[in-house]
């Protein structure tokens, strides 16, 4: 769970509250998927207090919307925040843990790992011989 309660709201009460405290900054607003974003000029330390507030999250990677925007600033609106290629402790998020918590990686290539069809086929021929 997280910290700030603003972070679980869904769509309509996050728009609902922005339209309440940021009135004037509404013209930044949109959608894609189930997540809110703001696209808008560099905010003012206190409208980037309440948009903090409000639950809204920074990106440095800007996401263009649907409609042409670019919006740094979102809220998750009651979905999932997906944090990928983050390394925590020298290790990828693309790398399988081990239960010791040490990385595995696999040595062998696509080429060299059979696949199920092929391993099924195999298991088929070792009986009928």
């Amino acid at each position: 769970m997280s910290k700030n309660p603003n972070k679980e709201l869904d769509a309509d009460q996050v728009v609902a509250l922005f339209h309440k405290n940021l009135p004037h900054l509404v013209d930044g607003l949109g959608a894609d998927r189930s997540w809110i974003w703001w696209s808008g000029p560099k905010p003012e330390e206190a409208e980037r207090k309440l948009l903090l507030e409000l639950g809204f999250s920074f990106t440095p990677r800007p996401h263009t919307l649907p409609d042409g925007r670019v919006a740094n600033w979102f809220h998750a609106a009651g979905g999932v925040v997906i944090r990928r290629g983050r390394k925590r402790d020298g290790v990828s998020s693309r790398q399988r843990l081990t239960p010791a918590g040490k990385a595995e990686k696999s040595t062998r290539t696509a080429a060299e790992k059979p696949s199920d069809a092929f391993a099924e086929l195999q298991r088929i021929a070792n009986a009928l011989s």
